[in-house]
Order: C-alpha cells, then structure tokens, then sequence
C-alpha cells in the first residue's frame, strides 16, 4: 500500500481476490471498540467522507474525547449496511482531527472497487507531450473528476491510447498547481481519462487533502440541511397546541363603534365564525438507520 492524499491507495497484493464491501459516500456507519475489557460498547455513528479500496475517511457525528490529535483508536468494527446484509469489518482507526477519523480493514476485503475517491469538479488543466515529435500542440482543458491516482478530462485536441504527457493541474485558484506526468488511460470520445504515472508523494497528498475537504464541507452541509428539515418536522409541542384565549367584549367608547375581539379574530355577535386554524403541522420522519445510543469513543 502507498500512502496517498490522506487516504491510502490500493497497491498490489499477494492474497486471491478480495471481496468488495461496498461502503458508500454519505453512509453512516457504527465504529466500535473491538477489546471493550469486559464493558458495553454501543460505539460511535460516523458518516463515510470518502472511500479508496482500503481505506475509509469517516465524518464523528459525536464528539470524540482525546487530548490531542492525531491519536490512534486502536482495533476496531466498522459495522454498516450493504445492501440487505449488516456488514462488520476489523480493523485499526486513527482520530486525524475532531473531524476525521481513517479506517483502515484488517480482513482481505476491499471497501470499494476504485483505487482512490474521486470529486468530481471543474478545474483548469494544462497539457503537452513529454516529447514533442509534431503530434499536437499544447493543450488547455478541463477536469470532470479528479482523484489521487488519476484524472478525467474534456477532451481537446487528438490523443492515442499509451501517450505519455505532462499536466498541470489548478485545484485551488490561489496555489500553485498539481503537476507530473500521466498516460492516456481510456478514450471515451467526448472525455480522456488519465493516469498519473510519475507525481510527488507532497503533491498526491495535497491533492488528496483538498478532495477530502471539499467532500468533508460538502457531507456538513449535507447534514446542516437535514437537521433543518427534521426542525421543521417536528411535532409541536404541548404548549403550541393549546387554544389562544378569547379576550371578553370591551364597552365601546363615547364615539361609538363595533366592538371587536381581537384575540378571536371576529366581530362581537359573529359566534357561528371563528378564526382559521393553522395548518397541521408534518409529523417527524422516521430515522434513516437504526442504531443503539453512542458513546464516545477514547483515543489511545
């Protein structure tokens, strides 16, 4: 295995085939110690940032209670659904940030079928030949989706499956770009995929930081708008259920005049009106996943 973008990249194995669990972006999943010493461990709810073949950024939904970071968690389960079935992998979990915890299987299995996460975005590219024989000039483009390993780009100008060129890519507007040499991996007509074939560990990294934050920011506002729309859900309470108060009818004055009840909304003598209710309020959905009470989960 090599060490890329904060995530770590499949790399070649001795083993048969491993399985594939299929964890998915977005999912949340129960991580538990695997030595409880005897005690209880409901474990603690994360939400998956992003997945590579072996390894899983994972979003804390509870606070983790550690002094400092990083700060290794030790053998654990990650328990999810995949499909029907409940999953639970072994393995070894490290708290990065209050933010970003990484899962790392124990088991020949793989968490997911790509070598490395991908984001999909639309970035500048910068293109040209290793070596220059006439076949094309240089070439500005775009990304469609970028990763540590590889990236997809629109297609401009003629390409052959095997050519070697050298790209800069523009992630972050404001620093310098990601650049090294890949070769033309696919052609799928209107897209060309690449594959980095010689890039700096220190860039790979940096690319890998930036496609985990920008799924990280993405997951938080992910969650920011659900919890809205579990407020709005929510079934009122005792208090706002109760019927307002019909003030009593006021003499009029020495000018004369209706009286009015302002409370009820209606003229005094209209008893067979009454102001409109308020519309119903929507009853509380029911929770996407089924999972005991979490606990907080100490660092080492």
């Amino acid at each position: 295995m090599a060490q890329i973008m904060g995530l770590v990249a499949a790399g070649a194995r001795s083993v048969g085939k491993p399985s594939v669990a299929h964890l998915a972006e977005h999912q949340v999943a129960m991580l538990s110690l695997a030595d409880t010493r005897g005690g209880a461990d409901p474990g603690l709810p994360c939400a998956v940032v992003a997945v590579s073949r072996v390894q899983a950024a994972l979003y804390p939904m509870e606070e983790l209670d550690v002094r400092s970071f990083p700060a290794s968690i030790g053998e654990v389960y990650l328990s999810f659904m995949s499909g029907p079935r409940l999953v639970a992998l072994r393995g070894v979990a490290q708290a990065l940030a209050a933010d970003d915890v990484r899962f790392c299987p124990l088991d020949v299995v793989q968490l997911e079928k790509r070598r490395s996460a991908r984001l999909r975005t639309h970035a500048p590219v910068d293109l040209a030949p290793v070596q220059s024989l006439n076949k094309w000039e240089h070439v500005a483009t775009h990304s469609i989706d970028v990763s540590a390993t590889g990236l997809l780009i629109a297609r401009r100008g003629s390409f052959n499956i095997g050519d070697f060129v050298k790209f800069e890519l523009a992630v972050q507007p404001d620093e310098d770009p990601i650049s090294g040499v890949a070769n033309v991996l696919r052609d799928k007509g209107d897209a060309v995929a690449l594959d980095f074939r010689d890039v700096a560990p220190a860039q790979r990294r940096r690319l890998g930081d930036h496609i985990i934050t920008v799924k990280r920011r993405e997951l938080e506002a992910e969650i920011r708008a659900q919890t809205a729309i579990d407020q709005l859900r929510k079934p009122p309470t005792l208090l706002e259920t109760q019927p307002e108060p019909i003030a009593p009818p006021q003499p009029a004055g020495d000018g004369g005049g209706e009286v009015v009840q302002i409370a009820s909304g209606r003229r005094a003598g209209e008893q067979g009106r009454s102001a409109p209710a308020p519309p119903p309020r929507i009853g509380a959905a029911p929770p996407r996943v089924s999972a005991p009470p979490p606990r907080v989960i100490r660092g080492n």
